[in-house]
């Protein structure tokens, strides 16, 4: 049975009324109500030693920080015990909250534990973390042990040093030309040696709390690329010295047997 043009445009009008008449859903979009803080990231701290907290407070509905002194604060300090070694109020000063902390309140290394707490008359916040107290507020997984690094130190120098004497004081084989290659070889190891070192000393600074600076990057720098052109140089001494020696080894043999 075939459907008239007429009838099909009529069914399609009242279908479309259909969808047209359903009333659209409203949207309401609603953000979290409260204070957000956020404070710079304490992990390490030393002992005995006067300490302070930055804490920024916004609006977290709306994200506007607060800029006035409505909002109260308060922060608290535990021990791993969970014991409360101090409770401090935060003074409203420019656009944060500044926490002060004496030098008697982190006696002992360890791991400490904090709350901070703000309120208005409607809306409140926290938050909550933990740092950890050592001799010198270094991590104590990177902190610097002279001993050890002395022996890192003395054990990659002898390494360099053993590498250089087989390089310039030890004949391997009897055959001139292969005797000056090996010979060669480990002393473009001895200069790539060196400059791995340069890198470990680099590191062992850096443990030790000396402090990277430009000066130090660009040593290390130019000296990467001393060792560089180093090894080019005596590769292609090398390789112009092992001709030669190989050409005077030819004239001789050719000599000898013309004396023959």
């Amino acid at each position: 049975m075939k459907i008239k043009p007429l009838l099909l445009i009529i069914m399609l009008v009242l279908l479309s009324s259909l969808v047209l008449a359903v009333p659209p859903q409203p949207v309401i979009f609603s953000g979290d109500e409260g204070l957000e803080l956020q404070y710079q990231n304490i992990q390490f701290t030393p002992l005995n030693q006067e300490g302070f907290a930055i804490v920024h407070v916004f609006n977290k509905s709306n994200g506007v920080l607060m800029l006035n002194d409505s909002v109260s604060c308060y922060a608290a300090v535990m021990d791993v015990d969970g014991s409360i070694l101090s409770v401090r109020t935060g003074t409203f000063v420019n656009d944060y909250f500044l926490f002060n902390l004496s030098n008697t309140t982190i006696n002992k290394t360890g791991f400490y534990g904090f709350t901070m707490h703000c309120n208005t008359s409607s809306l409140g916040g926290y938050l909550t973390s933990y740092f950890e107290a050592t001799s010198d507020g270094l991590d104590p997984e990177r902190g610097w042990n002279e001993s050890t690094a002395l022996a890192v130190i003395l054990f990659v120098l002898l390494i360099n040093i053993g590498v250089f004497l087989l390089g310039f004081r030890v004949d391997f084989i009897k055959a001139s030309v292969g005797n000056l290659i090996i010979k060669r070889c480990f002393i473009l190891l001895g200069v790539y040696l060196m400059m791995m070192n340069s890198a470990i000393m680099f590191n062992l600074a850096n443990l030790a709390g000396l402090g990277i600076n430009d000066f130090m990057i660009r040593y290390i720098w130019f000296f990467g690329w001393g060792g560089y052109l180093m090894m080019a140089y005596v590769a292609l001494k090398t390789l112009v010295d092992a001709l030669n020696m190989a050409k005077d080894v030819s004239t001789q043999q050719r000599m000898g047997d013309d004396d023959e």
